[in-house]
C-alpha cells in the first residue's frame, strides 16, 4: 500500500514537473510567435515604405519623363524656328542683291536720261538764244546779222531779258502765260532781278532778300553786267541752304554786286566767288566789283 502511495505521488510529481515544463515552453513559444508576428509586422511597414518610395520614384520619374519630353519639343522648334529664320534670311539676302541689282540699273538709267535731258535743255537753250537774236536782229531791220546782235550791248540786254522773261515762265509764274514783271516794269534791271531771286527761292526754298542802292537807271552794258554777275553769284550762295541777300549798291563811281548768308547761328558763310580776267569785273571777298561802271553810266 506504501509503494503504491509511493508510486503515485512520484507519478504525481512527474505529472507536474511535465505541466511545469509545457507551461514554460508553451511561454517560449508564444514569446517566439509574438516576436515573429513583431518581425512579420515590421516586414510588412518596410514592404509598405518600399513600395510608397518606389511609387514617389515613379512619379518623379514620370515627371522627368514629361520634362524630357517638353524639352525635346522645345529644341525641335526651336530648330525649325531656326531654320525658318534662316531661310528668310536668305530670301532677304537674295531679295537685297536683286534691289541693289535693280538701284544700280536705275541709277544707270537716271544718269543716261539726266544726261539726255541735259543734252536736250543745252540745244533748247541754244535754240532759245538764237531765237532771240533773230527776233533782235529782225527789229534791227534789214543788213543786221546775228553775229552784229552778239557784239551790241543793247542786243545782248535784250536777250538776257528774254531769258529772264522764259526763267519767269518756267519757274515762277503761276500760270504759263501770266505776264512777266518786266514788260510793265519802270526799273527792268530790278525787275529781272527779282525774277532771279524768285526763282532762287523756288529752286532751294530758302528766304532770298534783295538790297539794291543805285543813284541812277543803268544803262544796256552796266545792267546787263549787274545781272550777269547776279546769275553767278546767287546759286553759290543759295545752295548751302541758308538766309541770303544780294546787295547792288554804289562805291564811289563803281557798282558792287555781293551776296551774303548766314548760317543758323548768325555766323557769315564764306560764298566762293568765280575767277575773273583782268579787267573792269574785278572778284572780290562775297562779290564782284564793276569797276567805273557808274561813271559809263552817267557819261
Amino acid at each position: 500500500m506504501v509503494v503504491v502511495t509511493v508510486l503515485l505521488a512520484v507519478l504525481a510529481v512527474g505529472a507536474l514537473v511535465a505541466a511545469v515544463l509545457g507551461f514554460s515552453r508553451a511561454r517560449r513559444a508564444e514569446a517566439e510567435v509574438a516576436a515573429g508576428s513583431k518581425r512579420v509586422g515590421d516586414l510588412v511597414q518596410r514592404v509598405a515604405d518600399l513600395e510608397s518610395a518606389a511609387a514617389g520614384r515613379q512619379a518623379d520619374l514620370d515627371a522627368a519623363t514629361r520634362d524630357l519630353a517638353s524639352a525635346q519639343q522645345a529644341a525641335t522648334a526651336a530648330e525649325q524656328e531656326r531654320e525658318t529664320i534662316r531661310q528668310d534670311a536668305d530670301d532677304q539676302r537674295t531679295r537685297a542683291a536683286a534691289a541693289e541689282l535693280e538701284r544700280a540699273e536705275l541709277a544707270t538709267r537716271v544718269a543716261t536720261l539726266e544726261s539726255e535731258i541735259m543734252t536736250a535743255t543745252e540745244a533748247k537753250v541754244a535754240a532759245d538764244v538764237r531765237a532771240d537774236a533773230l527776233a533782235v536782229a529782225a527789229d534791227a531791220g534789214d543788213g543786221v546779222s546775228v553775229g552784229q546782235v552778239a557784239a551790241s550791248p543793247e542786243a545782248l540786254w535784250r536777250l538776257e531779258l528774254a531769258r529772264s522773261e522764259r526763267l519767269w515762265r518756267n519757274s515762277v509764274a503761276v500760270v504759263p502765260d501770266e505776264p512777266s514783271p518786266i514788260t510793265t516794269a519802270d526799273d527792268v534791271l530790278r525787275a529781272a532781278l527779282d525774277i532771279e531771286l524768285a526763282a532762287a527761292r523756288e529752286e532751294s526754298g530758302v528766304e532770298v532778300e534783295l538790297e539794291i542802292d543805285l543813284p541812277q537807271r543803268l544803262g544796256a552794258p552796266e545792267a546787263l553786267a549787274v545781272l550777269r554777275s547776279t546769275q553767278e553769284l546767287l546759286p553759290v550762295a543759295v545752295r548751302a541752304g541758308h538766309a541770303t541777300t544780294l546787295w547792288v549798291a554804289a562805291a564811289g563811281q563803281d557798282i558792287i554786286v555781293e551776296v551774303s548768308s548766314l548760317d543758323d547761328d548768325g555766323t557769315p558763310i564764306e560764298v566762293a566767288v568765280p575767277d575773273l580776267p583782268p579787267g573792269r569785273l574785278v572778284a572780290q571777298a562775297g562779290g564782284i566789283r564793276l569797276v567805273g561802271f557808274l561813271g559809263d553810266a552817267h557819261s
